[in-house]
């Protein structure tokens, strides 16, 4: 791979991209194809949240194949592992010929994060980045050819080269005057990474059809998760259709053991009118937020899901029927972590203000269990976030198993 991001807007998009990613999960996964463009991603160690952000090719000056590839094809030394590769080649079968060339011009390898955000750190000045693949070949000496390869047999490893062009003000004293003179000189950083080779790109399948949809801007949805719930690991948000409001509430999951062994609850009446409060009953700072869907940019509702027990809905969607709660076509109750949210919606915020453009955040749900996205589309680059979701009939027992204590409270108080 061989890319050239503009300095400016894009590079601070790709930088806010990168580190969002990095508080997200340990490990980026890249994947280029000149076609393409560039994906990162990541996942976090529970693997209940993943994150991708796709930057298209309109989104660099350069997006093409690193020069390294394009010696291993005229004939340039190869690694061992490439040798195997390229022995698949033949002539005889232009197929495949034509697969093969797809294998070669997509690069995939896994990096730590926190090393690629250490290096996008702000910089004054910056022309340019150029981020290059390097497979056992490294830059040539010569400065003055910048597309020049060289065969490096000691330092035969899989890198990623970060390249930085800064304009660099150099400040000096004329000979004939006093007066200080500055003059700006062209600067180059170059950041190698080693990088481990993965057989196969990581990608989750969570399809967006047929599920309800919020769509709203960054800032009402800071508003709604972020700004209340600051010292909140997890969040339940509800969906009421029948009320036409969502309500975020703080989740705590020892509270949910401890009311399923017997402990105490709030009343019925409270837990009708917000199920998110049933399941946080012992928690001592408890916080709700609640937002009438009018407030948000486009509110779609699917009301037409079966929960008889077959398994279609009325678009021929298939799932399992004991799988969706009994209201799922008035309610649905959403609990997951919102660290990982508001690292996204961040991003989300940062890229509006950069790009000078409102991008408004797109929010998929079906019910508790099915993952929750959140996905934001610019111009030139597309950013998504899948979460895990708590199974609702945790949910439903926990309900089940307050209402059989409260009613044998009652039974021995009566006694």
């Amino acid at each position: 791979m061989d890319c050239i991001i503009p300095g400016g807007n894009h590079l601070k998009v790709f930088s806010s991209a990168v580190t969002s990613l990095s508080r997200i999960g340990k490990d980026l996964y890249v994947d280029f194809d000149p076609i393409e463009g560039l994906m990162l991603r990541t996942l976090n160690d529970g693997k209940s949240s993943f994150g991708s952000y796709l930057f298209q090719p309109n989104f660099f000056e350069r997006c093409t194949i690193s020069n390294d590839t394009a010696a291993r094809r005229n004939g340039g030394k190869k690694r061992q592992r490439t040798d195997v590769r390229a022995s698949s080649y033949s002539n005889d079968n232009d197929d495949d010929g034509k697969s093969q060339e797809g294998t070669e011009s997509r690069y995939m390898c896994r990096v730590p994060t926190r090393t690629i955000n250490s290096i996008l750190r702000s910089r004054k000045g910056v022309r340019s980045l150029r981020i290059r693949s390097s497979d056992g070949y490294t830059q040539s000496q010569n400065t003055n050819d910048d597309e020049s390869i060289s065969c490096d047999t000691a330092n035969n490893k899989m890198q990623l080269c970060f390249e930085f062009k800064i304009d660099s003000i150099i400040t000096g004293t004329s000979s004939s005057t006093t007066d200080d003179n500055e003059t700006t000189a062209p600067l180059k950083i170059v950041h190698r990474i080693g990088v481990a080779d993965i057989p196969d790109s990581v990608t989750p399948i969570a399809p967006t059809i047929n599920c309800s949809l919020i769509v709203s801007s960054a800032r009402v949805l800071n508003k709604l998760f972020i700004n209340p719930m600051k010292r909140t690991p997890e969040v339940a948000f509800v969906v009421n259709d029948s009320t036409k409001v969502t309500t975020v509430s703080s989740f705590d999951h020892t509270s949910v053991a401890s009311s399923i062994g017997g402990g105490p609850s709030l009343s019925q009446q409270q837990q009708n009118n917000n199920p998110g409060l049933s399941i946080w009953s012992n928690v001592s700072l408890k916080t709700e937020t609640s937002m009438a869907c009018d407030e948000f940019d486009h509110y779609a509702w699917r009301d037409d899901r079966c929960c008889n027990g077959t398994n279609d809905d009325a678009n021929g969607s298939n799932f399992d029927g004991d799988d969706v709660p009994p209201n799922v076509n008035e309610e649905v109750c959403l609990v997951f972590a919102i660290k990982d949210v508001k690292a996204f919606l961040q991003f989300c915020s940062q890229a509006s203000s950069s790009m000078d453009e409102e991008m408004p955040v797109n929010v998929y749900f079906e019910w508790g269990g099915r993952p929750t996205i959140f996905e934001c589309e610019g111009e030139s680059f597309i950013s998504r976030l899948i979460m895990a979701t708590l199974d609702h009939r945790l949910l439903q027992q926990h309900d089940t198993t307050t209402n059989n204590t409260n009613s044998a409270n009652i039974g021995s108080a009566n006694g």
